[in-house]
């Protein structure tokens, strides 16, 4: 008589069993990517800060020799150094920050381009620090807003002032390469996971996202101020956002 043969159940998952792993394994991601990305980004919002406070003493420099901050005002006198220089950086006033910020290097012809670097949708990299023949911050080679005053005057945008805290220099507004008024502006939070860091003239770099200043649309790619980052008038204590403008940098 034949011993009865034992079948042995082969190695592997059952095709239930496969299921549950996979199930598994997409809801610890799930979970964890957030966190992980949020991990990863930090190097990213660590250089846009460290920027921006470059960017800081290099406005200061500017208001302390200029006693205003670049604009449509300082630009004559900036275009004349230029010229007396034999040099040409490119356009000093116009619809973009790039322009404006072009006004700093003429001041300081050692400024590197790199400073004006962040990791945002539209930037190359930092910038190559070819500033002959107009070639100064050209598109792609500046991640950061700049914050100027409506004249009164008529006479364009002016510097803002030195009277209380305002807001000078900002990451990417959402509609980067044109003035954008402060009561209307928007902010991309995608570069930097909902994050918005804004340099002000008392030389503080606020992240709006911590301070909750900003209220995310429903994809949590556009931010809408709620919180008023803008000088109010000092006799009727209403908000002022409609005398600044916020012109973003040239990406294209």
């Amino acid at each position: 008589m034949k011993a009865p043969k034992i079948y042995r159940k082969k190695g592997g998952f059952t095709l239930i069993e496969l299921i549950v792993v996979i199930a598994i394994l997409g809801t610890l991601a799930a979970v964890g990517y957030g966190p992980i990305m949020d991990h990863l980004n930090d190097g990213d919002r660590q250089i846009a800060s460290s920027n921006l406070s470059n960017i800081s003493t290099a406005l200061i420099d500017f208001n302390t020799e200029m006693t205003a901050y670049p604009s449509d005002q300082t630009a004559e006198s900036m275009q004349e150094r230029m010229e007396e220089a034999g040099k040409d950086f490119g356009a000093l006033q116009g619809d973009t920050s790039n322009c404006y910020f072009r006004q700093l290097m003429v001041r300081d012809n050692s400024l590197a381009e790199k400073i004006f670097f962040a990791k945002v949708a539209g930037v190359i990299a930092e910038g190559d620090n070819k500033k002959a023949n107009g070639k100064a911050l050209q598109a792609g080679e500046n991640a950061f807003s700049y914050v100027m005053m409506q004249s009164t005057e008529g006479d364009g945008y002016r510097g803002v002032t030195g009277r209380g805290t305002c807001p000078i220099v900002m990451t990417p507004t959402a509609e980067p390469g044109k003035p954008v008024s402060g009561s209307d502006v928007k902010f991309d939070l995608t570069p930097f996971r909902g994050h918005v860091f804004v340099l002000f003239t008392d030389k503080s770099i606020k992240d709006l996202h911590g301070d909750k200043a900003i209220k995310e649309n429903e994809d949590g790619d556009l931010g809408t101020l709620v919180t008023d980052i803008f000088p109010e008038n000092v006799k009727t204590g209403e908000s002022r956002a409609g005398r600044y403008s916020i012109f973003g940098p040239a990406l294209k």
